[in-house]
């Protein structure tokens, strides 16, 4: 991610361009949320898993608006992070390890105070995973990787030209997407400590200077995708399963930085009518799933954090428009109107169904209206 903002910039030729790169040491202390009876106490050691405590370090730029979308979200932070996890169950879950892209939205500025939105999207490895022998309570993790998505809130008070002290809260999601089951992941909260060290001091420049206006669009996009998933959620699950997809969505661009639409979502997937052993049975239309989505998009300039809700109209296990099913992910405009991405499905906001590796077309796009400086 951080990659994909640096390297897609377009440069502003009246100023001299310097970066401006910054280490933030962090330390957390929180709580794991209770949802899954891995972490409630039904594990080896017989006891909940209640705390966890976590240490990091980022490298991260912040430089004063070189770019329309650092002007458009007014001089974010962005980089790439380390952390190391401890939940106090190490025999069995391990010390994760996580290697992230970081992103930080400024939400106000003051003199020496700054409140930003922090998302952290990367993966998480140095597991202990499910084993039917040697591990068999841990539901949680069933794979030596997984991703890492954090949510939450950072505070950085400035002590000098180069020193900032810093504190927040935020939440954090552990899962594989369901390709290895079992899968119930882990999900934890905590306020965090920050300590930051500007390299090559602040970034500030006398007065911030506005993106010059820019043309917004609507679209119609087509995305294909591909994956493989597993079913059973409990236990270790010999059979793997294809899952393909296809969807297509109307974009309207709301402002420089969002779009969101309307769009339908097609699937199929071959574990959907299993036998009881577990195989497939021959593919008919049980294996169709047919949604109705909204689908929403964050942009920074060719990269997009996509979110999306929505209900199925057909599916095998679920009565029409009683299920919402939900999307998170990335999206990188390759060149032209192609693009790439990934995102997790879930359902119930928390169990998910499987991952959606992307490739798609902008197949109709047209200007609509110049935005407002």
């Amino acid at each position: 991610m951080a990659c994909s903002l640096n390297g897609f910039s377009q440069a502003d030729s009246t100023l001299v361009q310097k970066n401006y790169p910054a280490f933030v040491l962090g330390y957390g202390y929180g709580n794991i949320f209770q949802t899954n009876v891995f972490v409630t106490g039904e594990n080896q050691a017989g006891r909940p898993m209640e705390h966890f405590q976590s240490y990091s370090l980022k490298l991260v730029w912040q430089n004063p608006g070189y770019t329309d979308w650092q002007r458009i979200h007014r001089m974010p932070y962005y980089g790439v992070g380390l952390s190391v996890v401890n939940l106090f169950n190490p025999d069995e879950i391990g010390y994760p390890i996580s290697l992230y892209g970081v992103l930080g939205i400024p939400m106000v500025r003051w003199d020496k105070l700054e409140i930003y939105t922090e998302l952290q999207l990367g993966l998480a490895g140095n597991w202990i995973i499910h084993d039917p022998v040697t591990n068999p309570y841990n539901v949680a993790i069933g794979s030596p990787v997984t991703s890492h998505l954090n949510f939450g809130f950072r505070a950085f008070y400035s002590l000098t030209e180069k020193w900032d002290v810093g504190a927040g809260v935020s939440f954090t999601h552990y899962s594989n997407g369901g390709l290895e089951r079992p899968n119930y992941g882990i999900n934890n909260w905590a306020p965090y400590l920050d300590l930051k060290y500007r390299i090559g001091g602040r970034s500030e420049i006398p007065e911030f200077k506005a993106p010059d206006p820019l043309e917004l669009t609507k679209e119609i996009v087509l995305t294909g995708s591909y994956s493989r998933y597993q079913s059973i959620t409990d236990t270790l699950d010999v059979h793997y399963y294809k899952v393909a997809g296809l969807s297509t969505y109307f974009l309207w661009q709301h402002t420089e930085a969002l779009k969101s639409g309307l769009g339908v979502d097609l699937n199929i997937l071959t574990g959907l009518n299993i036998d009881p052993q577990g195989y497939p049975n021959p593919m008919n239309l049980d294996n169709l799933t047919l949604g109705l989505g909204y689908q929403m998009e964050y942009l920074f300039n060719r990269l997009s954090i996509v979110g999306g809700i929505g209900s199925y109209a057909h599916h095998l296990v679920y009565k029409p428009f009683h299920q919402f099913y939900q999307r998170i992910g990335i999206k990188l405009y390759l060149i032209g109107n192609l693009y790439t991405g990934v995102n997790v499905r879930t359902v119930n906001f928390a169990t998910a169904e499987f991952l959606e590796f992307n490739l798609g077309y902008r197949i109709w796009s047209a200007k609509r209206i110049k935005a407002k400086p």
